[in-house]
């Protein structure tokens, strides 16, 4: 049990790495410090009143990081035949699927909690100082509300991009995912709140993000939390299933 045990570890370590400079070559890194740099000069020109939209900025910029970037690379991998290869690596599924969730979860959770730490210099409260400043959101909700949907986004952007050949063909149907998840976040612009945004799973991290700043209720807290860890689950098994579906039966026939 041990040796098995340590074999598998010694394989998800290594994909890990494999996947970190598959991902730095693929320019997904660059891509994630020219984000940043757009965050940057879009937040040195807004007010400290701004604040009240962090919520929206955080969950908008974590689709874009888990969703889209683990679609582009299965599509890239696809092209480049690797999925196919997979087949005849002791490499399981699962240690698959975790390394690439992984890996691009700590790319999201490092990217935004920069955005964070950035608007709290630009939007330095008055009479604060700037390390008051900087430790005044409640680090552990918004780290737990990034971690917890990076996870959430990648396993829903792994198993709906696996269907698909080509970034054309899969943009469509990625679209209107991303806008319905994104529905929630219209609260911010104005738009009535209801219920029914409750059933998306994209209601937690804005309720998340919002208890590191300003707090929310115990029942919210514990909505936030438990809700995408369910959709976690099912997401995780539509991944594995998606992968046999599209991958292993596919090349096996």
């Amino acid at each position: 049990m041990t040796a098995v045990y340590a074999r598998i570890k010694s394989r998800l370590l290594n994909t890990i790495i494999t996947d970190v400079v598959v991902q730095v070559r693929a320019n997904f890194y660059l891509a994630t410090g020219f984000v940043l740099l757009v965050w940057l000069g879009f937040i040195s020109f807004l007010p400290p009143a701004a604040e009240t939209f962090m919520p929206m900025i955080l969950l908008t910029n974590l689709v874009v990081t888990a969703f889209w970037f683990i679609a582009g690379l299965m599509l890239l991998e696809k092209d480049q035949g690797v999925l196919v290869g997979l087949i005849v690596t002791p490499l399981r599924p699962i240690e698959y699927v975790s390394s690439k969730v992984l890996t691009l979860s700590f790319l999201a959770v490092a990217e935004n909690v920069l955005i964070v730490l950035m608007t709290r210099v630009f939007w330095q409260v008055e009479g604060m100082s700037l390390i008051e400043s900087l430790l005044q959101p409640n680090y552990l909700w918004i780290v737990v509300g990034l971690l917890i949907n990076s996870v959430l986004f990648c396993l829903l952007g792994f198993f709906s991009v696996l269907r698909f050949d080509s970034f054309n063909a899969f943009l469509p149907p990625a679209t209107l995912i991303t806008l319905l998840f994104e529905l929630p976040a219209l609260v911010y612009l104005g738009v009535p709140e209801t219920p029914l945004f409750y059933l998306l799973p994209t209601q937690a991290p804005l309720l998340l993000f919002e208890a590191a700043y300003s707090g929310i209720e115990t029942w919210q807290l514990l909505y936030a939390i438990a809700y995408p860890t369910l959709w976690i689950v099912v997401a995780f098994a539509l991944s594995q299933r998606s992968f046999r579906n599209f991958v292993i039966r596919h090349v096996g026939g």
